[in-house]
């Protein structure tokens, strides 16, 4: 008797794009609740300071300058691009919108994520847990504070569409891919590793030609980069510092993370040993996603779908980068201004699971996965929402306090009285008006 061979139930997409919607309508409602026009740590000088210099600047070269120059390691020319944007149209700087600018470059994010997907059938209702996984509030300092929102997931956009732009070949699609490699450089410093993760590309797809060109450009980026570069004061006390051992647990600690939700819920809800639990259980993810990585080696998943393999390797190098740098002040591996590197590994994972999968056994494990990503993004609200609004009402206190008798700014900055030079000068130059937070 001939078998019948297996054939997986299609499911509406106006009903999959309707369920997709919900995570990202989640997310964006979250940042719409939170979300304060109160500057926060770098925000001082990275806008109001930037803000402050650059109207009493007339030449053009210097203005230029200006948008080039460093914010502690990184030259943040695309923040200081949106912080103009918003002061000239709106007339006066809004974090908010900051906030709001920034969160909105997860959805290119997304974008580039699922053009690179590769799934014959029903791709659309299979890249539904990868929303799910990504449209979270696990990395809140990358949600609710503007310098760091715009920088972290500009960066991250850029460098992913850059990728995605390369799975065709074309003149014009390289010009772009270029293109939106250097906007993820000057929006980061991680931007920089999306042209060794390119370069990379272009070797395993055998195309040599081009690699020499994007190594000459790579060059050409890095050393303009380098130009005029001091390395920060606080990065020779603070950087560099971890032992191997401690290099080594940040790496691994960093790509599991995801798994750990939020520290602080985690801290109350197990207690005393809470930091050796969450380091162990941390680590011991972050080591199964990596040998998940090795098996897809072994595998030549390289030659399934060389833009996701890619997008492995850049998030692998910024996890390298961020162990090397950061190892050595405590708890960073879990800061969730970082945690969206990882939340993006947990999705690339699914992502190249479905993907290597036969269709039968993707048809099978799916609704498993779908529910299994439903719980990961609403355990996800659950812990880090308590987090996300006592930092809101720290903010709030915090500028509230100084409006009222000057006290408060420690709670915004750890170097009080900069905070307040640069609070004080931005509100007589008409360039902030702060109105209780909101």
């Amino acid at each position: 008797m001939r078998k019948k061979s297996f054939t997986a139930k299609t499911t509406p997409k106006y009903l999959i794009g309707f369920i997709m919607l919900l995570p990202i309508a989640m997310y964006y409602f979250t940042v719409y609740l939170f979300a304060e026009n109160i500057p926060l740590a770098d925000d001082f000088s990275g806008v109001l300071g930037f803000l402050n210099s650059f109207i009493s600047l007339e030449k053009v070269y210097d203005k230029v300058s200006l948008i080039f120059s460093q914010l502690n390691e990184h030259r943040v020319a695309v923040n200081r691009l949106c912080s103009l944007a918003v002061f000239k149209i709106n007339g006066v700087i809004d974090f908010k919108i900051l906030i709001f600018i920034g969160n909105i470059m997860l959805l290119p994010a997304i974008y580039a994520f699922y053009i690179s997907f590769k799934k014959k059938t029903d791709k659309f209702k299979y890249f539904l847990p990868a929303v799910f996984i990504i449209a979270v509030p696990q990395f809140s300092g990358s949600m609710f504070w503007a310098t760091s929102v715009v920088q972290n997931i500009s960066c991250l956009a850029f460098s992913l569409l850059a990728l995605a732009l390369l799975k065709k070949e074309g003149v014009f699609r390289a010009l772009m891919a270029f293109v939106f490699a250097v906007l993820s450089v000057f929006s980061s410093v991680n931007g920089l590793l999306v042209f060794p993760s390119i370069i990379v590309f272009l070797l395993i797809t055998k195309k040599k030609k081009l690699a020499v060109w994007w190594s000459v450009g790579a060059l050409f980026i890095f050393l303009s980069y380098l130009y005029g570069y001091t390395t920060p004061i606080h990065h020779y006390k603070y950087y560099y510092t971890g032992t191997l051992p401690a290099i080594v647990e940040f790496f691994f600690s960093f790509i599991g993370s995801p798994v750990i939700f939020n520290v602080f819920y985690m801290k109350n809800l197990l207690g005393n040993n809470a930091e050796v639990i969450i380091r162990f259980i941390s680590a011991v993810a972050g080591a199964a996603l990596c040998l998940y990585f090795i098996f897809l080696v072994k595998k030549k998943y390289y030659k399934v779908n060389t833009v996701i393999f890619t997008m492995f390797i850049f998030f692998f190098l910024t996890a390298i980068a961020a162990a090397i740098t950061r190892s050595g002040i405590g708890l960073q591996a879990f800061a969730s201004r970082y945690r969206i590197i990882p939340v993006f590994m947990f999705a690339l994972t699914y992502l190249s699971f479905v993907e290597i999968s036969k269709e039968k056994t993707a048809g099978k494990y799916f609704r498993y996965l779908i529910v299994l990503t439903v719980l990961f993004s609403a355990f996800s609200y659950i812990t880090n929402i308590p987090a996300i609004k006592s930092c809101r009402e720290n903010l709030v206190i915090g500028i509230t306090s100084w409006q009222k008798d000057g006290t408060g700014l420690y709670r915004l900055h750890d170097n009080p009285a900069s905070a307040e030079k640069q609070l004080k000068e931005s509100i007589e130059k008409g360039i902030y008006l702060p109105k209780n937070g909101r």
